[in-house]
């Protein structure tokens, strides 16, 4: 207990609070932007580091992804676009209330989320992360499938109120994933002789391809290229009535 602290007070200092801060700021601005994920934010931010004091550099790693967590639900709500992998699920709900005019209730929602969850994962880590670690030594190749048998499994119970359908979802997941080099054997698979898929389809552009053209196809139907004034989107007011396009 003396550990946690004294590392809390040192973390809580003017320099390495102010690069959190600062950090955070700059995660959620890249974490709205479709293509862009916590992992190539801390990529870009880390020659920066090099030349800092450890604590504060581990300040801004840690606040870059915490901001870029939470900056991808913006997208999700306004858009039904997820800014990153894990803002996903916010389009289920989130989007349906930025649609009925409630998206300054949805974003409040999801800033309030990630900053309570986001505390009690780090608390969870520092107290139950080092007996998790135990247990996975004793992980081997049955335990592994077994998990991911049940994590496809979630999938299709979860998508939706229909499971054929996610299950299907998730084999063309899986499907998908198998593209590129197989970490072991080496050999190409579903590459069709084309050097682009040898590493396989990245993630974030599968997402982009899934959920921002159908919106944008929406649009083009509709020629509803206004959208919402920039009134209608303050955090001050949460409407409860539909949201009328601005003419």
């Amino acid at each position: 207990m003396e550990f946690y602290t004294q590392a809390l007070g040192n973390v809580l200092t003017f320099w390495p609070l102010l690069a959190m801060i600062g950090a955070t700021l700059l995660g959620v601005f890249i974490g709205a932007l479709p293509g862009l994920n916590p992992v190539m934010a801390i990529a870009l931010l880390l020659p920066l580091t090099y030349s800092m004091d450890p604590l504060v550099a581990l300040a801004m790693v840690a606040g870059i992804y915490n901001g870029s967590m939470y900056g991808g639900a913006i997208p999700a709500i306004l858009l039904r676009i997820p800014g990153t992998p894990a803002s996903n699920a916010t389009t289920f709900d989130g989007f349906p209330m930025a649609d009925k005019g409630e998206a300054a209730k949805a974003l409040k929602i999801a800033c309030w989320s990630s900053a309570v969850v986001g505390i009690a994962s780090a608390i969870a880590l520092m107290t139950v992360g080092p007996l998790l670690a135990r247990v996975t030594l004793y992980f081997g190749p049955a335990e592994y499938f077994w998990i991911a048998i049940f994590g496809m499994a979630s999938v299709g119970v979860m998508v939706g109120s229909d499971p054929i359908k996610g299950i299907m979802a998730a084999v063309l997941g899986l499907l998908i994933g198998t593209i590129g080099i197989d970490s072991l054997s080496g050999l190409a698979r579903y590459t069709f002789r084309q050097t682009w898929l040898l590493g396989g389809l990245d993630l974030i552009v599968v997402l982009v391809g899934l959920y921002a053209l159908p919106p944008v196809l929406q649009l083009a139907e509709k020629c509803d290229l206004k959208g919402l004034s920039a009134a209608q989107l303050k955090l001050t007011t949460c409407r409860s009535s539909p949201v009328k396009p601005a003419r």
